[in-house]
């Protein structure tokens, strides 16, 4: 990532480091959908021919509590058994930072079971996006040096390549915003929020995660458009 979001950066960085056979074990690497001439991505359109395979589930309730959740998600591992024929074992989640969420994921994917006693570590994910945006308006009172300064830290833990870096990255930026004294509030906000909650335990993405979550925000973003239209359109007879 070098830490950048700028997209046209980012362009040549992905297009600098595509995936090859004769790259060294240690080198970044990127990979995708297959480009035609122009570099312009080729999507799959689902037929015989041409598949792709994107497994989704919906679940729409009229409430969102644990209860709610739980039921959805054993629902969905019940399904996973009988079509897969192994029980769904789960690493990462991401969410949203929500009581109910976390406990009905808590109660599913994480407690074990009779068919699995022990079950891996369940890492509870939030969405940087999320993050950042309430930060912003926790300094939106600041100058605009002072925002940069602060959110220039935060970009730099999120690009973290492991969690020792992580770690490393999170003592410095605390010392730094310590330094100045308009800022030791925002950091002790920053550090009971965001460092010690149960929602968000790190900032750092796994190996082989994407570092942005913009694949994700992205497909959810036409799912929320089609739903909020079907729900305010009212259809008259």
């Amino acid at each position: 990532m070098k830490n950048t979001d700028v997209v046209e950066d980012m362009e040549k960085i992905a297009a600098g480091s595509q995936l090859s056979g004769d790259l060294p074990g240690t080198t970044p690497l990127t990979f995708g959908n297959p480009s035609d001439e122009d570099g312009t991505p080729e999507f799959r359109d689902g037929s015989d021919d041409d598949p792709l395979f994107h497994p989704m589930v919906f679940f729409i309730t009229s409430q969102r509590t644990a209860v709610q959740y739980t039921h959805a998600l054993r629902s969905l591992v019940d399904i996973n058994k009988v079509v897969v024929g192994r029980l769904f074992l789960v690493r990462y989640c991401m969410g949203d930072a929500e009581d109910a969420q976390i406990n009905g994921v808590e109660q599913t994917l994480a407690a074990p079971c009779a068919s699995a006693p022990s079950k891996p570590e369940l890492n509870y994910l939030m969405r940087f996006f999320h993050v950042v945006e309430n930060v912003k308006k926790q300094v939106s009172s600041l100058s605009n040096n002072s925002k940069y300064f602060f959110h220039r830290q935060i970009y730099e833990m999120h690009c973290a390549r492991d969690a020792t870096e992580l770690a490393t990255t999170q003592e410095r930026a605390d010392a730094l915003w310590r330094a100045v004294p308009k800022l030791r509030r925002f950091a002790d906000y920053f550090q009971q929020t965001w460092i010690k909650s149960r929602f968000c335990k790190c900032l750092w993405s796994p190996t082989d995660f994407a570092k942005k979550n913009n694949p994700v925000e992205q497909l959810k973003k036409v799912i929320k458009r089609d739903y909020t239209l079907h729900v305010r359109m009212k259809l008259c007879a």
